[in-house]
């Protein structure tokens, strides 16, 4: 006679496999497949968490840019703040750059600080912008465009900061070019230096820093 556990158990046919039910994978290909609406709600989840996966899943292009500036511009949590600029740098193409540079000229220091860090990173995509950013009528852009130019080639530096010392008509800027100046330029380039200081008579620390950039360009290449 049947135990009632018996009768109520269902028949097994040892014959036939049980069904594999699949487990929900994520998307190994990240949020670059996802459509521009689905990343915009990775990226806006009202979990930090969520939103922190997201930006390391996410892979910049330019059809999605505008997707992570606006998740840039909104973040109030540094560390996704830093996913963010990190997928810029991990993506590394001219939409990345596109991003960036948007922030280069934020009042709000994190994103100016970010956006500096993911253009070092970018230097071979952000070099045909240089040019332009050396001549932006921002100041303060020219000044960051010099800091962006000091990981470049040495004779990249010199081909573009030689010119600014030359034209420019901001003493800060000068300042900044001769600072980057001073870990490259040759001793030929001295005269330019301190003709530049010259043309800002009122400003003495640009004077003391073309004699400092001098004193440095002399003894690196003096003889041993």
């Amino acid at each position: 006679m049947d135990s009632a556990a018996t009768r109520d158990s269902p028949a097994i046919d040892e014959g036939c496999a049980l069904p594999l039910i699949r487990k929900e994978l994520p998307n190994q290909a990240g949020i670059r497949d996802a459509s521009p609406t689905d990343a915009f709600s990775s990226l806006m989840s009202r979990n930090s968490e969520e939103r922190r996966a997201a930006a390391r899943e996410f892979i910049v292009t330019s059809d999605n840019a505008a997707v992570i500036s606006s998740a840039i511009q909104s973040e109030a949590v540094d560390g996704v703040l830093q996913a963010l600029f990190t997928a810029l740098m991990r993506s590394a193409n001219t939409a990345s750059v596109d991003v960036a540079l948007q922030y280069l000229r934020s009042d709000d220091a994190r994103l100016r600080t970010g956006a500096l860090d993911a253009l070092r990173a970018l230097q071979d995509q952000l070099m045909p912008r240089l040019t332009g950013l050396l001549s932006d009528p921002e100041p303060d852009v020219r000044i960051l465009a010099c800091e962006l130019v000091r990981a470049q080639q040495p004779s990249t530096v010199i081909d573009l900061l030689v010119p600014l010392l030359a034209n420019d008509c901001n003493g800060n800027v000068c300042g900044a070019a001769i600072d980057v100046l001073a870990e490259v330029a040759a001793p030929d380039h001295v005269a330019l230096l301190l003709q530049c200081a010259a043309r800002f008579p009122s400003d003495p620390f640009l004077d003391f820093a073309a004699n400092t950039a001098a004193l440095r360009i002399g003894a690196r290449n003096a003889p041993q």
